[in-house]
């Protein structure tokens, strides 16, 4: 039953989970199995994410720069706000050359 409640879109029926966890209160008894991956469900697709950024021209200078100048991934997160697998991932994308790797 599980598979049916994680959907790409969140859980299936928010509703159904919001009822099974009222009902449970309501009666004082333990949450089913069924009724516990429920409520999983409902409070991981809750979790706030970090909403993604888009990369401005000017940001795509500044990695090309600090690449090619030879500081690592790391240290160019951490001057411009990004994920070292953000700053990977951009340098990949814009096929820019590390002057450590050639």
């Amino acid at each position: 039953m599980m598979s049916n409640c994680n959907t790409a879109e969140g859980p299936a029926n928010v509703l159904a989970i919001a009822l099974a966890f009222a009902n449970a209160l309501n009666r004082e008894r333990d949450l089913t199995e069924w009724e516990s991956g429920l409520v999983a469900v409902l409070v991981a697709k809750g979790r706030q994410r970090t909403p993604l950024r888009r990369w401005t021209p000017a940001q795509d200078d500044q990695l090309s720069r600090l690449t090619r100048g030879g500081l690592t991934a790391a240290e160019i997160g951490s001057l411009i706000g990004r994920s070292t697998n953000a700053i990977h991932t951009r340098i990949k994308r814009l096929k820019i050359k590390d002057s450590n790797n050639g």
